[in-house]
């Protein structure tokens, strides 16, 4: 406690520290008990205020036996929170106990329930990003989880935490564990209920047809639920819902994507089985467009065997055409040979992240060159585009990828390069993407020669089936910063060149089924940070390898870690 209440301050008076003693007494030895009040009493900068909590009245109102310590200190760093913070604290009691919450979800509640306000100046989900921090700070959550890029994605509470949570949110909130013989039918009574979670009940097969009758519902949350394969009909019906991040199109009488035309939907909106949707005019009255507070669109087909779907998709498809403040877009499955014309210019203008998956017949990629904050771009089984960048002789933008951080290109047969001979911006575009991460795979005719030096900042490179490539390209002798090198299934590279000895950052390689690759340079000893080499299904370079008695033995020994074929051979784990 000691710890945090001094991490901004270099000098504080001894009466502060015997006031802080008494308090960490009252804490009874328990961590999660000292953690909240030290968080708490980082913000009082008083000695009265520290001695008003010290002999707070709630220490005895709590009891003394086992427990009382914690329960005490927790429900004063909860009284002591500001109104916005009690309010979106409390409504995290709509999670089950032990559940994993997802953050952007919870902000995307919050901002349902209206406890997140907006400005020009900062939009709710920042608000609620810092409304969460807050939380956490005063260890109200726990155990978060980064993705790859360090952004915090999930977390839980403390059980405690939790039985805090449901004691100050009364009764307004009911959780149940459907798995425990209650079905969803049983909760059609329940008229007043704001949030229905059934998140990942892989069992559930059907929502009651009664489900329309909860209209004061503002939360359905159904994604997970993988054996559920359609909606029952009247789900527009339901005005006050805000939160439905899964719509499945169904062949069966009554089920209409229509039906969303009237729902303001916040967050996250997955439309699935849209190859059981053929009207152009049933597409364009859900009405996405008009869908303002919609972040994330998924437009999801399966398998198409109808021919008039086919004939008719791109007409869908251009109806689907969502709100131009969109933030992610995930296109898989599309079968028509254009994308529509809201996605080939600048329409999202706001979009940061676009995954492009299983579209085989699109040949062109849309024009995304001049979206200012795409940031993160996925490209996969696009079968017949032979060029990333097309003959866009006309773009005369200065913008081209200013914020590209991560390009993944993937099965991708006919690729040749990733920008066309004819694009008259082409050496431009070498010199301005500074991407962070490159992802090449099944992409078997791909020139990579021509683009990767001006990927001067990229710190993870990964090269998967590329089945012309011989060894790697001279161009990534300069990658300075690459931290991590991935080299998958390139059954034709037999050596690494001398220079892979300047990737002076390089912390991590992997060579797996490189069957041809017969050796090592001896510059691998100069690479003084690499932490880890695993190498699988290289039967030469593993017999070079193996340890004390390989021929590259003594290029390799100062890394800590070094895998062949899944056992580790090495595994210093230092004083």
């Amino acid at each position: 406690m000691r710890r945090l209440h001094y991490k901004n301050r270099q000098k504080e008076q001894l009466s502060f520290e015997e006031v802080g003693k008494e308090i960490a007494k009252k804490c009874r030895g328990v961590p999660l008990a000292a953690k909240a009040l030290g968080s708490l009493m980082c913000l009082k900068n008083q000695k009265s205020e520290w001695s008003f909590i010290r002999d707070c009245a709630m220490w005895d109102l709590m009891g003394h036996e086992d427990g009382a310590g914690i329960l005490s200190a927790l429900r004063l760093s909860y009284e002591y929170l500001p109104t916005h913070l009690k309010q979106c604290f409390a409504y995290c009691s709509i999670f089950p106990k032990g559940y994993r919450i997802n953050k952007n979800t919870l902000i995307c509640l919050w901002m349902a329930e209206g406890f997140l306000p907006s400005s020009e100046n900062m939009p709710p989900e920042e608000v609620g990003n810092g409304y969460f921090i807050e939380l956490l700070w005063l260890s109200f959550f726990q155990n978060v989880r980064r993705d790859f890029d360090g952004n915090m994605v999930e977390f839980d509470m403390h059980d405690l935490v939790h039985d805090l949570a449901k004691s100050v949110a009364g009764v307004d909130c009911l959780t149940t564990d459907l798995a425990r013989n209650l079905s969803v039918a049983s909760l059609i009574c329940l008229l007043n209920l704001e949030a229905l979670i059934l998140k990942q009940c892989n069992h559930l097969t059907q929502l009651p047809a009664e489900i329309r009758k909860l209209v004061n519902l503002k939360h359905l949350d159904i994604y997970g639920c993988t054996s559920l394969n359609m909606l029952p009909g009247g789900i527009g019906q339901m005005r006050s819902l805000q939160t439905l991040p899964i719509y499945i199109v169904s062949n069966t009488a009554g089920s209409d994507i229509s039906e969303l035309q009237r729902l303001d939907l916040h967050g996250e909106l997955m439309i699935k089985n849209l190859e059981n949707l053929s009207n152009d005019i049933c597409a364009k009255n859900a009405n996405l467009k008009g869908k303002k507070h919609i972040r994330f669109l998924k437009l999801i087909w399966e398998q198409v065997e109808e021919m008039e779907t086919r004939e008719n998709v791109e007409r869908v498809v251009e109806s689907l055409q969502p709100n131009s403040d969109l933030r992610k877009l995930h296109i898989e499955g599309y079968i028509g040979a254009n994308f529509p014309s809201w996605s080939m210019t600048t329409y999202l203008v706001h979009i940061g992240e676009l995954s492009l998956l299983k579209c085989h017949r699109c040949v062109e990629v849309p024009q995304l060159g001049k979206l200012p904050f795409l940031e993160v771009l996925t490209v996969d089984g696009m079968d017949s585009a032979m060029y990333f960048c097309g003959s866009y002789g006309e773009m005369d933008s200065a913008i081209h990828f200013a914020s590209l951080k991560q390009l993944t290109l993937r099965n991708m047969p006919c690729l040749l390069e990733c920008i066309s001979k004819e694009s008259q911006f082409r050496d431009r575009l070498l010199w301005t993407w500074d991407f962070e991460v490159l992802v090449h795979y099944g992409c078997h005719n791909i020139i990579l020669e021509k683009g990767i030096q001006s990927l001067q900042f990229l710190q993870y490179a990964s090269l998967s089936d590329c089945r012309n490539l011989t060894t790697l390209p001279m161009t990534m002798q300069h990658l300075t910063f690459l931290r991590t090198l991935h080299i998958w299934s390139c059954s034709e590279m037999y050596m690494l060149p001398e220079w892979l000895g300047d990737l002076v950052s390089l912390r991590e390689l992997e060579l797996w089924y490189c069957e041809n690759l017969s050796s090592l340079p001896e510059s691998v000893k100069k690479l003084t940070k690499l932490q880890f080499l695993s190498i699988w299904g290289c039967p030469n370079l593993g017999l070079r390898c193996k340890k004390d008695v390989g021929e590259d033995w003594h290029n390799i020994k100062h890394i800590p870690f070094i895998k062949i074929n899944d056992p580790y051979i090495q595994a210093m784990t230092g004083n």
